[in-house]
């Protein structure tokens, strides 16, 4: 009897504490629905070697985050960013980042992280979780069916970048590339351009943030003779100061970072070609230069855009559902951005965007001819 009466305490207690548990749960999921505000998670690199990413970021999205607040917010729910420096290149501060803001902050979205292999294992975080994200940083394609990025597929930098050497007659290509997983997928699709139009990758260097000192590999890759140098990136313009100081007089090829240098590495970067995503005059840009006083770049583009896109998902979606956000995101066409207009492609799982080869002449960015 006595045994029968503890089972049944036992069992009832056991409910109990299910009981609460759940009801935590369901708590803790909807509390940031319910909330007059809608807590959304950043993650970037705002310290440490590569800040300058994080602060371009940054002043984007506080930008546009003002832009929506001032309007209403979301569903008359002002919008709160919950900022995470947990992309500095330590990747294991990335996942304690992620979950901190999934799993504590009860955040509804992630915008971000920035860097390459940031950008590869929140897609990994984002599948397991089934939460949104969306990045202004380093696109790999579909990592995950709730992961997006407004940035351009790297691929397609890459092989415009190869396809411009081969246009010149050079077959003959080395690289200089920051050593993550973006670089190493950048060197790899430069490496089968050219080997597969009867070129070769004559030399391959790295270089790491934490060491801009790159005067060992320049001369590596300068003893190999090779017709071009790809520079990724220029860390806005110290790795063409540097080769212009070594007597470096081979041609120079690189990418949308080099218009962000020319006031400090003008001289350095005379000659250099670069691809560049089209861009035009939008209401972006007259915002961007009364706040702060310069000309908006990539960074800053794709970084409002992921703002805008995000919240135009959570405005058509009930109760954030991360599948209709996921769905809203794929389907989108004609979509008007920061930089002009442009439409999501599924098969390549990124946003369309056309390109323009450009050259630094005489001080001044020049569209080169086809």
């Amino acid at each position: 009897m006595s045994k029968n009466l503890n089972w049944s305490r036992l069992f009832g207690t056991l409910i109990v504490i299910i009981t609460i548990a759940a009801v935590v749960i369901v708590f803790s999921l909807n509390r940031n629905r319910n909330s007059e505000e809608i807590k959304i998670g950043v993650v970037g690199p705002f310290s440490g070697p590569i800040a300058f990413f994080g602060e371009d970021m940054m002043q984007a999205m506080d930008l546009a985050v003002e832009e929506v607040n001032s309007k209403g917010g979301v569903n008359n729910k002002k919008i709160k960013f919950i900022y995470e420096d947990a992309d500095t290149l330590e990747l294991s501060k990335l996942l304690t980042g992620l979950n901190k803001l999934k799993n504590v902050d009860n955040v509804v979205a992630i915008l971000g992280p920035f860097s390459g292999s940031a950008n590869k294992i929140a897609g990994d975080f984002s599948k397991q979780n089934k939460i949104f994200m969306i990045s202004p940083g380093d696109n790999f394609g579909k990592l995950s069916p709730y992961k997006f990025n407004t940035r351009y597929l790297l691929d397609t930098e890459a092989e415009l970048l190869t396809g411009y050497a081969l246009k010149q007659g050079w077959k003959k290509v080395a690289i200089l590339y920051f050593n993550n997983d973006w670089g190493l997928q950048y060197r790899d699709t430069i490496k089968k351009e050219i080997e597969n139009a009867g070129g070769e990758l004559v030399g391959a260097e790295t270089y790491d943030y934490s060491n801009l000192d790159v005067s060992t590999q320049l001369l590596k890759l300068k003893s190999a003779n090779p017709d071009v140098i790809v520079i990724i990136d220029s860390t806005r313009g110290q790795l063409f100061k540097q080769a212009k100081e070594l007597g470096i007089t081979t041609s120079l090829l690189s990418e949308w970072e080099v218009e962000t240098a020319l006031n400090e590495f003008g001289d350095a970067l005379e000659g250099v070609v670069y691809a560049l995503p089209v861009t035009e005059e939008t209401e972006f840009y007259r915002n961007f230069r009364e706040r702060y006083n310069e000309e908006p770049n990539v960074i800053n583009l794709d970084s409002y855009d992921s703002v805008m896109i995000l919240v135009e998902a959570l405005e058509n979606c009930e109760n954030y559902n991360v599948e209709c956000m996921s769905n809203y995101v794929s389907d989108l066409k004609d979509y008007r951005g920061a930089g002009g207009v442009m439409s999501f492609d599924k098969k390549t799982w990124s946003f369309d965007k056309p390109f323009v080869m450009k050259t630094i002449k005489d001080g001044t960015p020049v569209v080169l001819e086809d």
